[in-house]
C-alpha cells in the first residue's frame, strides 16, 4: 500500500498529484506515454528494501526506440527553453545508440 501511494511520484506527475494524473490522462487519451517513470529496487525477505526513481525509460522493439521525456512546466516556464530540455532529456539515448553502432 505504501508504494501505491508513493508512486508514481509527485516530481513525475506534478502537484497536487491525483488531479496532475487525471489531467494527464484526459491530455494523453489518444497518445498515451506508456512507461514513463517508475521504480527500481528490491524487497527482501528480512524485510530490508531499496528502491528509487526511475527518470530516464527507453523501450526498444523491432529496431524502434521510443524515449520518454518531459519537464516541469510552471508560471515562470518558457516555451523554448522547456523544449530544448526535452531535447537534452532524449537525445542521450540517441547518442548512446550511435556510439554503440559504430
Amino acid at each position: 500500500m505504501l508504494l501505491a501511494a508513493a508512486f508514481p511520484p509527485g516530481s513525475m506527475t506534478g502537484a497536487p498529484k491525483l488531479s496532475s494524473i487525471e489531467i494527464l490522462d484526459r491530455l494523453e487519451l489518444h497518445h498515451p506515454r506508456g512507461p514513463y517513470s517508475g521504480i527500481l529496487g528490491f524487497i527482501a525477505i528480512d524485510g530490508r528494501s531499496d528502491m528509487s526513481v526511475v527518470i530516464r525509460t527507453a523501450i526498444i522493439r523491432n529496431n524502434h526506440i521510443t524515449v520518454g521525456a518531459g519537464g516541469a512546466i510552471t508560471s515562470l516556464s518558457k516555451k523554448e527553453n522547456e523544449w530544448n530540455e526535452v531535447r537534452l532529456k532524449k537525445d542521450w539515448i540517441v547518442y548512446s545508440q550511435t556510439i554503440k553502432s559504430t
